[in-house]
């Protein structure tokens, strides 16, 4: 690149090196509007004014799972929001955001580094010893003008990158919460499904015993008896796949907390919790300020936008001014007396890269293409996530209804049967189909109780509510913005 020093013209007074420096910072401040920050972008057109099941009266719960009112959940929940992995994760990634984001915007302001030196010679000519020290001392300093906003706009990006991770974290404080809760669902599920194979096996038990019983008075047969086996065997053979459950959803459970697996995590509750009634909703424009995952996606694409700024921008010339201040002597208490100041001002104007640069404006107006297509979708996804919560979880209460309807007529078919049994009306096969209808829907009952539970915790992480984050919490810095080194 060429570099093009500054000179007085000939027939006129030089210019003091001040009188560059004036100059220059002129040109910056007017030049300096070049740079246009990039704003939030909008809701997408086509944006649903409502949704199809909602209730925009009532506020969106905050902490929703204290309303279960489980003393376990609410201590898991609270223990993996300090402690978890997740969490943890992204705190490192949003202090490397805030990182980066104090290195760009250093090269707002001048670098200046000061340098020392001393020496000490001894020479012998002529039998005439001589000896002499050297002193040193250099202070210089750089700093480019930003003409055409390009520092300003990789400032601006890489602020936009910390919004981008602030965000990021209430999004994974969001999924963790909604992690446990269902992990803790399903842990409670299986837990009441062992339980229910143990009474169904007990029952099971004492109708093999008054079969057996039968069949040592000849009132039934030995067939009657192997087909109520078969049914204590089935029940005892979902015993254990329902403990192992129960043990992998509760190490599960403890990583989520960031515990060693084996940890015991001290449950008192058995039963699952009540659910009440369907939280409002708000309106699906709401989700643009309460789900953080689309403000992440936002604050990418305004990253993606200053960034082109910027890869517009280092197409034009570029000023950098330096300076420097020196002595060298031999007495140390003269140092600071004589002064060699020199000031330049280098321009570097690109002429020939071979499309260089104009390949990485390309590339950043292409990202900037894909940020504005991953914001749309993100939008997009989460109206969707909102209706399928609502959907799901209505129609699972209509199942809920018909699982009982269901299961209330085939205690009533297995009377029957038991009683037509009895009487010596039919074999005992009719009854055997019966009872083993009866705990199967016994057994779903409680998986789909558990479901719609699932359901609302979705619904919850769908709205996008953050009960412990703070929506501009500070950056925990570890360091100055412009630290000396």
């Amino acid at each position: 690149m060429p570099t093009h020093s500054i000179e007085p013209r000939r027939g006129r007074t030089p210019h003091s090196p001040a009188h560059h420096v004036l100059a220059l910072l002129g040109c910056s401040l007017l030049m300096s509007c070049a740079h246009v920050p990039v704003d939030m972008p909008v809701e997408p057109e086509s944006l649903p004014e409502t949704y199809s099941l909602f209730d925009a009266n009532q506020p969106i719960a905050d902490q929703w799972w204290r309303s279960w009112q489980s003393d376990d959940l609410n201590r898991l929940i609270d223990l993996a929001l300090t402690n978890g992995f997740s969490i943890r994760t992204a705190e490192a990634r949003l202090r490397q955001a805030a990182a980066v984001a104090r290195r760009e915007a250093s090269a707002l302001v001048p670098e200046i580094t000061l340098s020392g030196g001393a020496g000490y010679t001894e020479r012998e000519q002529n039998d005439i010893r001589t000896e002499s020290e050297t002193y040193s001392l250099k202070l210089a300093g750089s700093y480019e003008l930003d003409l055409w906003g390009r520092v300003s706009s990789i400032a601006d990006a890489a602020e936009a990158d910390v919004e981008a991770s602030r965000s990021d974290l209430r999004t994974a404080r969001i999924t963790l919460a909604g992690q446990v809760a269902e992990t803790w669902v399903n842990l409670l599920v299986q837990q009441n499904q062992l339980a229910l194979l143990n009474s169904q096996r007990a029952t099971s038990e004492q109708t093999l015993e008054l079969l057996n019983l039968r069949f040592k008075n000849a009132l039934s047969t030995s067939l009657d008896v192997f087909q109520q086996q078969q049914v204590v065997e089935e029940a005892r053979a979902l015993i254990p796949l329902a403990e192992a459950r129960i043990a992998v959803f509760q190490h599960q459970l403890a990583i989520l907390l960031g515990l060693p697996p084996t940890t015991s995590l001290e449950l008192t509750r058995q039963t699952l919790p009540t659910v009440n009634p369907i939280p409002g909703t708000g309106l699906p424009i709401d989700l643009l300020a309460n789900r953080p995952d689309i403000r992440a996606s936002g604050y990418r694409l305004v990253a993606a936008g200053e960034r082109v700024q910027a890869a517009q921008a280092n197409r034009l010339p570029a000023l950098r001014l330096t300076a420097d201040a020196g002595y060298a002597s031999e007495d140390l208490s003269t140092l600071f007396d004589n002064w060699l100041a020199n000031l330049a001002g280098n321009l570097l104007l690109p002429l020939l890269d071979g499309g260089n640069r104009r390949a990485q404006v390309s590339q950043a107006e292409a990202l900037r293409d894909e940020r504005l297509l991953d914001y749309r979708q993100t939008v997009y996804q989460a109206v969707a996530d909102v209706e399928d919560a609502l959907i799901q979880e209505q129609k699972q209460v209509e199942h809920l209804a018909a699982t009982v309807r269901q299961l209330e007529a085939a205690r009533n078919g297995l009377a029957e049967a038991i009683y037509r049994y009895r009487n010596g009306l039919q074999d005992y096969l009719a009854v055997l189909t019966q009872q083993l209808s009866v705990q199967r829907l016994e057994r779903d009952w409680v998986a789909r109780k558990g479901q719609r539970l699932l359901y609302r915790i979705a619904l919850h992480r769908a709205l996008g509510g953050d009960p412990l984050a703070v929506t501009h919490e500070p950056v925990p810095e570890e360091e100055g913005m412009y630290d000396v080194e």
